[in-house]
């Protein structure tokens, strides 16, 4: 049950980060280079193709939640 409970928020994680992107003109690559993770990868992760660890999200959310 707790892994069904860590797939919404990535969901809601996926929209605050396109959010983030757009409202502040930012690029994936500038946010992949911040992650270490390729422009590819995060595309994916976006697109919902693939998936990111719970630290991982957890960093992403301190970058969008510390740079906006």
């Amino acid at each position: 049950r707790r892994e069904a409970a860590q797939l919404e928020p990535s969901v809601s994680i996926q929209s605050q980060v396109k959010t983030y992107l757009t409202d502040t003109g930012r690029k994936k690559k500038w946010l992949a280079s911040r992650l270490g993770v390729s422009p590819t990868t995060l595309s994916q992760w976006l697109a919902g193709k693939s998936t990111f660890s719970d630290q991982r999200l957890r960093e992403i959310l301190d970058i969008i939640h510390s740079n906006a």
